[in-house]
This record gives C-alpha cells, structure tokens and sequence, in this order.
C-alpha cells in the first residue's frame, strides 16, 4: 500500500506539468491483445468513486442492450455516479456524471486482476494510452495498434480533471508503455457537482480514453498450488493457535 501511495502522489504531481500522467505500482503481463474494444464489451471494469463527505461507492461495467452486438455499456450506482461509454472506445467519448449530493472527489477504473474483495476477475481490459505516431511509434504493444487520449475533448468540463494511468500492462514479458490496467480521475474546483439535466446540465465529464481487451497469462499451477497451501496452513494455525511448548 505504501508503494502504492508513493507512486500515486508522485504521478499526481507530474499532472501538474503535463497531462495525462504515468505511474507503476503493478505490473501484468498477457499473451495476446485485441485492439478494438466497444462499450459493449467491457463487463467486469470496476469503477470506484470518492466522494467529498469521505464515502464511496463502487459499481461494474455492464453492456446496454441485447447481446451480441450490444456497442453500449456503463457503471452505475444509483443516487452515487455514472459512468458511460457508447461506441468504439477510440473514437467515442466516456461521460461521467455525479447523482450524489456530496460533491466527486476521485474515480478509478481498474481494468484487470481481481475485484477489491477478491471475489470476482475483473473485465480483462486496459487502456491504451499511446497515440502511436512519431518517433514513439515502435513502442506500440504487439497487436494494440493506435491508442488514443484526450482529456477534453468537446473543452466543457465544469471543473479541472487530472488523469493517472497506471498499473502497467507487460506483453510476454516486454513492458512497452502504452497499455495500462488503472485510470484515475482525480476532480479539482472542489470536486464535481451533481448532475440535473434541467438545473445544472453542464456537471459532466467528458474525455476520450482508447481500450483493448487482453488475455492474461495464467499463473502456472505450481504457483497457484503453492499459494493455496500456504494460505491453508495460515489458517488452520489460526483456528489451532500456537503449538504447546514442550519443556525438556
């Protein structure tokens, strides 16, 4: 956590100078990757939104619509947030809006590894930051093809938004800098206001962030094995206690 903390602070300070920024706190690595992602197609991304009065709330991706073929999807949370994306991530924008009384702090979008409580793999996707023109152009992940990122796009956004990508993304092994498995969203102006269509239509945010779907590559058996036996022998020697000395 303290790692975590660190690299979110100094990311955060980045912003400042530049926009987006770039943190690593943790690194996947996947076997292959699919460059066109719509908002149909993201179920299991877990938002989490922070608001002002120090509560949270926490939803997962959904697709809008009959499948297959559904283009739409959104997290939502009833009298909290939503978030919505409604074509192909490249080139169709993501809205956010705040149903909450208490003004949004921050919002993170994780794309892959387990859920917050551990009970569910999230959505296996990530976002492809980089442009892929220029002389950086050969840093693109093998089969991601252009990214694309554009902090405000329509220039409406009611309050500033500073954006960290991290938790970065290795194909095979290579870490390229362009595919990251966390946004966040990070509101300043004191945070944003609730949305009402009628009295405040303009509190939204508007931005453009490019996804990819990835196939994770597996934990070896061994590994896992290993795993599960060493959390079982945590807790049978927490059910037992500690063993009765033996005196000589």
């Amino acid at each position: 956590m303290k790692t975590r903390a660190l690299f979110l602070s100094v990311g955060l300070s980045i912003l400042l100078l530049s926009s987006p920024a770039f943190g690593s706190a943790y690194t996947y690595n996947v076997s292959s990757v699919r460059d066109t992602v719509t908002g149909g197609m993201m179920d299991g991304l877990e938002v989490t939104a922070y608001y002002e009065n120090g509560t949270s709330s926490n939803a997962f991706w959904g697709y809008l619509g009959a499948q297959p073929g559904a283009t739409s999807g959104r997290a939502y949370v009833s009298d909290g947030y939503q978030l919505f994306q409604g074509g192909n991530t490249y080139l169709s924008n993501w809205t956010l809006t705040n149903s909450s009384t208490s003004k949004l702090i921050s919002l993170t979008i994780q794309g892959m590894g387990m859920d917050s409580n551990n009970e569910r793999p999230r959505a296996n996707v990530v976002f492809d930051s980089f442009y892929g023109t220029g002389t950086g152009a050969d840093k693109r992940t093998p089969g991601s093809e252009l990214g694309r990122f554009i902090a405000d796009p329509l220039g409406t956004n009611p309050v500033p938004v500073t954006f960290l990508f991290s938790d970065p993304v290795a194909h095979k092994g290579t870490v390229y800098g362009d595919l990251y498995a966390t946004l966040t969203l990070t509101f300043g102006g004191g945070g944003l206001a609730k949305y009402d269509r009628t009295t405040a239509p303009n509190n939204k945010i508007v931005f453009t962030a490019d996804t990819d779907s990835i196939t994770p590559v597996p934990v070896p058996a061994t590994l896992w094995l290993l795993g599960c036996g060493i959390l079982s022998l945590i807790g049978s020697r927490r059910k037992t206690g500690s063993s009765p000395r033996l005196n000589a």
